[in-house]
């Protein structure tokens, strides 16, 4: 009984600790974070900062459709430092915004592609754990 304990213990340990791709892996890889969650993708680190969530919740009749914001903040070896802003829903694209951003620094090209922003609103339902579902691919240049 106690090893499969321990057992767990361990497997819930690894399961939380920072995720890191290398860099140039085919495809990139997919992350979820809450907000101020870490990970780092080859030598940067990013921080999930904020949430803006403006879409018209379903059920509900809005006279725009609304956006929902994901902000990253990406610390590149510790030398440089941006805030990353991806966008999804109708009105992303009035905002000069998008799913995808190019992010060169350091010697690396980052891709950021948004894939969700969960949940989606829903009218009468209090605001539960947001979480950011994207994917980041690095290339060397």
């Amino acid at each position: 009984m106690k090893s499969y304990l321990l057992m767990a213990i361990c497997i819930v340990a690894i399961a939380c600790s920072r995720k890191a791709i290398p860099v140039g892996e085919e495809g990139g890889s997919n992350f979820v974070l809450k907000v101020n969650e870490k990970i780092t993708v080859s030598n940067a680190t990013i921080t999930l900062k904020e949430i803006r969530e403006s879409r018209c919740p379903k059920g509900v009749q809005c006279i725009r459709g609304g956006e929902a914001v994901a902000v990253l903040h990406v610390d590149i070896s510790n030398k440089s430092e941006r805030n990353v802003q991806l966008c999804t829903g109708v009105d992303c694209q009035r905002l000069g915004m998008s799913e995808t951003y190019l992010l060169s620094a350091e010697g690396s090209k980052y891709l950021f592609t948004l894939d969700s922003i969960t949940p989606y609103p829903t009218s009468g339902v209090k605001d539960v754990d947001k979480k950011v579902h994207f994917t980041v691919s690095v290339s060397r240049r």
